[in-house]
Order: structure tokens, then C-alpha cells, then sequence
């Protein structure tokens, strides 16, 4: 061994991180190998199936958004009216302030 002083501290870590890599590669080629085994399995449904499926889900999707876009319809509606109704609100205010205004103009004179 000569000059070589052994660590065993530094031998035991470089240990640890080669079984860790060891261990980790291992897991890695395991999932590796079950996916695929899991690819050569037969689907448990069938092309047919997910077809029908996917037509049923597009009716439901849209038969739900054509009620929420009723429903849209009626609020965007109902919000129309009540804008009109505040702009007709002001309008009536500013009269009544000018109205006012012109009262207190004849009172001052």
C-alpha cells in the first residue's frame, strides 16, 4: 500500500452512492421490463368500446354546453335590461339635480 492511507469513511460513502446507482438502475430496467409487458397484454376494451364511448361523451359535453349557453343568453339579456334601466336612473337623477339647480337659482334671486 505504500503512501496510501485508507479512509473508511470515504470507502464506506463511495459504497453507499454505487449501491444507490446499482439499486436505481435496477428499479429503472424493473418498470422498464413491466411496461413492456403490459404493452404485449390485449387492451381490456376494444376500439369499438372507446369509440362509443367517446360519442357519448360528446353528447353529454354537448348537451351541457347548450345549457349553460341558455343560460348565458338569459343573463346577458337580464343585464341589458337592468343597464337601461341605471342609464334611465341617472338620467333622471342629473334632471332632478339640474332641476334643483335652477330652484335654488330662483330662490338667490
Amino acid at each position: 500500500m505504500g503512501n496510501d492511507i485508507w479512509d473508511g469513511k470515504v470507502q464506506c460513502n463511495k459504497m453507499r452512492l454505487k449501491d444507490r446507482y446499482s439499486l436505481t438502475r435496477f428499479e429503472g430496467q424493473r418498470k422498464k421490463r413491466k411496461l413492456e409487458e403490459g404493452a404485449s397484454e390485449r387492451p381490456s376494451i376494444g376500439i369499438p368500446e372507446l369509440q362509443e364511448a367517446i360519442a357519448n361523451l360528446r353528447v353529454d359535453f354537448d348537451t351541457r354546453m347548450t345549457a349553460h349557453n341558455e343560460q348565458f343568453s338569459r343573463l346577458e339579456e337580464q343585464s341589458g335590461r337592468q343597464t337601461t334601466l341605471l342609464q334611465e336612473i341617472k338620467g333622471m337623477l342629473i334632471r332632478m339635480q339640474a332641476w334643483n339647480d335652477d330652484e335654488e337659482e330662483k330662490e338667490d334671486d
